[in-house]
């Protein structure tokens, strides 16, 4: 429940999802939050399980092998197991022996020389590119030039946004009755992580791996959803939505 796991919540609640979390330094440090907090065996019996730690190996909480043999047993076929935070937070060999719905995977361990059993079991498999949008890469950005300019102690510019690609084109859909079908449709105007997965499909593994460091090398300019804008969009309750889970409001 750091920084991306926070996010994650905000949207799931938005959408209507109950949500079990479970961070024990988080709750360590602040006791007063632990009744919105609940242990991890809880969380892994949840319908879909997305993780959101760093990758750490010592410490009181160590995440390396967080969802261990011991604890992927007990997961069941129709759960959804998604890693974009790091390879390793997941045993990669159990969770390849481990029946599942749908198994979404963007961190792996030995990138790229991928797990070739899970990535086999993989629905959804990208080559390490979550946080891959250019708004995010111009922010980290930005982040280190304001401190080497603090440190040099210059002054910060800003003539460099000039050469900055513009907005994305307005999306417009034809609403239907089913919302979620309107929500499908508009989030992947915006970025389909289908796309991501087949440009690096591959049945041998060695092709897999040349595509996976090329992709990740070529990766196209897709931006996040606060600088998507709708247009003509009449359903005021799918626009609040919309708005609550991080679209622009036009």
């Amino acid at each position: 429940m750091g920084h991306v796991g926070s996010l994650v919540l905000k949207k799931a609640q938005a959408l209507g999802i109950k949500c079990l979390l479970n961070d024990p330094p988080k709750v360590l440090s602040k006791p007063e939050i632990n009744k919105d907090y609940t242990n991890i065996e809880t969380c892994l019996e949840a319908d879909i399980i997305t993780v959101h730690t760093p990758l750490t190996r010592d410490g009181d909480f160590p995440t390396l092998d967080l969802l261990n043999p011991n604890r992927l047993k007990n997961i069941q076929p129709h759960q959804t197991l998604i890693n974009a935070a790091r390879g390793g937070i997941i045993n990669e060999t159990a969770w390849s022996q481990t029946p599942t719905l749908c198994n979404i995977i963007d961190c792996w361990v030995n990138e790229p020389d991928i797990n070739e059993a899970l990535y086999n079991q993989a629905d959804i498999a990208t080559p390490h590119i979550a946080g891959h949008s250019l708004d995010a890469k111009i922010a980290g950005t930005e982040m280190v030039y304001q401190q080497l300019c603090k440190f040099w102690n210059v002054s910060t510019q800003d003539s460099w946004k000039k050469s900055l690609p513009s907005l994305p084109e307005a999306i417009e859909i034809e609403t239907t009755t089913n919302r979620q079908q309107d929500l499908k449709e508009i989030i992947q105007k915006t970025h389909n992580p289908l796309t991501d997965d087949q440009a690096i499909r591959s049945i041998k593994i060695e092709d897999l791996r040349k595509k996976y460091e090329d992709y990740r090398r070529n990766f196209p300019i897709y931006r996040e959803w606060k600088q998507h804008n709708l247009t003509n969009l009449h359903n005021k309750e799918l626009h609040r939505l919309l708005i609550n889970i991080g679209f622009n409001d036009y």
